[in-house]
């Protein structure tokens, strides 16, 4: 029987995973477990430590802190499991000795891509390639992916060969924001959520929304913590006169949300695409390329629409199609807060991590 989860994070910026990991904390408060949070925040631009309802927190600033605090709450219980991520599995693997190790893939691994990782034994974060992973130690963990697309990515990870699929849960309040109807004619609004990286390819959007016939019918507003293509994404604005404006970091998104017609999120590499959960509570339907997780959170003419990612062109059609009928958005926005409301609330992912933690103990003389 488990008595005690252990979430272990390590946060580097403030986004939406940071987000996931306090909700799912607190949701999985609400199970009949006692939870503890291991937060380290890295660097300053770092998310602090929440406060999930219920939840212990221990927010570390380095290894030392860190390892001792994993090994404080796990290692000496016969009844706790690790929630882990690919991020730290090695090292709570031997952090943690015979602690069962549940480690959740929030992204797409890609096995030429740089993954960054915590080294067990120096405890510092270094940039590797999944090859590169020690097989012996995540064979030894259990793995989740955040969504079909993420999980089926672990077979790219040496030693492991399969991975559940749990969907990310989100709080969604129970009222959604009262927005005022879009006219047709009026300037389509569009939303993006995201941090200013290569990955996310806020330049696709910038094209799109460049194009001559679209870039006096929408407006974009980016909101996110600026990240490394921050400066080059401002000058391709200058240069191309799209109808881009960045905000930054925002903490009251949800108002915010509600003056948007349709969010966008143009990266073929989501793992999850929490930003599209957080659009459809209030309303919002979402534009996505058809590649990463998008068909699996976004269904084409139902909550949003899915455009071919290899095709030139498509992501401006697919604006183009927004801007010529407000009805169907509306009604693809109802939908979607509905189907999110069903299928991505906290309550259902925190009995599915439990139900994981459950086995991943079961099976611990296995391993």
């Amino acid at each position: 029987m488990i008595s005690t989860l252990v979430l272990t994070w390590i946060s580097t910026a403030r986004g939406g995973a940071e987000k996931s990991v306090a909700e799912l904390a607190e949701a999985l408060a609400t199970q009949g477990v006692r939870v503890r949070l291991v937060w380290w925040r890295s660097g300053m631009d770092a998310a602090p430590a929440p406060a999930p309802a219920g939840v212990e927190v221990n927010e570390v600033d380095g290894w030392d802190g860190y390892r001792a605090a994993v090994h404080v709450m796990a290692s000496n219980r016969r009844d706790s499991v690790i929630i882990s991520t690919h991020r730290t599995a090695a090292a709570d693997v031997i952090i943690a000795r015979t602690t069962p190790v549940v480690a959740v893939l929030r992204g797409i691994v890609h096995p030429d891509r740089i993954l960054r990782v915590l080294d067990p034994g120096t405890g510092r974060i270094m940039p590797v390639r999944p090859g590169q992973m020690p097989s012996t130690l995540l064979y030894q963990a259990h793995w989740v992916g955040i969504s079909k697309a993420a999980a089926g990515s672990a077979r790219h990870l040496p030693g492991v060969t399969s991975a559940t699929t749990i969907y990310n849960g989100v709080h969604i309040p129970a009222q959604a924001p009262e927005r005022t109807e879009k006219a047709p004619g009026e300037v389509l609004r569009i939303g993006v959520i995201a941090r200013t990286v290569p990955w996310k390819r806020l330049e696709d959007l910038v094209y799109a929304s460049s194009e001559p016939d679209l870039r006096h019918r929408v407006h974009v507003t980016v909101y996110g913590q600026p990240g490394s293509a921050q400066e080059s994404l401002e000058k391709l604005v200058d240069t191309t006169g799209a109808p881009v404006m960045f905000h930054g970091y925002t903490t009251d998104l949800v108002e915010r949300l509600a003056a948007a017609d349709v969010l966008v999120s143009p990266s073929p590499e989501e793992g999850f695409g929490r930003c599209i959960i957080d659009g459809a509570a209030a309303n919002i339907p979402a534009i996505v390329p058809d590649v990463g997780a998008g068909p699996e959170v976004v269904l084409d003419g139902l909550t949003g629409i899915v455009y071919p990612y290899a095709e030139r062109g498509s992501l401006a059609a697919a604006l183009a199609r927004a801007c010529e009928n407000p009805n169907e958005l509306a009604r693809m926005g109802r939908v979607a807060r509905a189907r999110a409301c069903a299928l991505f609330n906290p309550q259902r992912c925190a009995a599915q991590y439990l139900e994981a933690a459950h086995h991943a103990l079961a099976q611990r003389g296995a391993r």
